[in-house]
């Protein structure tokens, strides 16, 4: 079978749950939210580590080729967090939500169950997101991409 180039989330909220234990009820309330179960997938241990690939070498040649572009952008710092947090035990969740309401009620669901470093990985670049009950308001800090221009 051949060897398709990692994936990078696109039109997804991300975080890392760094008590991988609780990715059960934090799926729930997501799917109580209104969140369709779905669209809420879950991965972690060497599962994770291989899905995140920073290097892209688990992928062949594309996949380091891929990765190496996202070097370029915030992707790579995302990508090498992600494995940071996987080794350390969190499991990294990802939120299939293109609708704004139900990707604010999501983002509010991940913040209240201690999921970190949250992200929205859209069309124009990704953004670090906060919880508005947590900040007052959606702090954004997008930053271009050279692999989504």
């Amino acid at each position: 079978m051949a060897r398709t180039a990692p994936t990078t989330p696109h039109r997804q909220l991300t975080g890392h749950l760094h008590d991988a234990d609780r990715v059960g009820a934090v799926a729930a309330a997501l799917v109580a939210a209104g969140v369709p179960a779905r669209a809420v997938h879950a991965t972690a241990g060497s599962e994770a580590l291989a899905e995140v690939d920073p290097a892209g070498t688990g992928h062949g040649l594309r996949g380091v080729l891929t990765r190496a572009v996202e070097q370029l952008g915030q992707e790579g710092a995302e990508h090498r967090a992600a494995a940071e947090a996987v080794r350390d035990g969190a499991a990294l969740l990802v939120v299939d939500v293109d609708d704004e309401v139900l990707r604010a009620r999501a983002v509010e669901v991940l913040a209240a169950h201690g999921v970190r470093r949250l992200r929205w990985w859209g069309d124009l670049g990704i953004e670090a997101v906060v919880a508005p009950s947590r900040q007052g308001a959606r702090r954004s800090t997008r930053q271009p991409s050279p692999s989504r221009a």
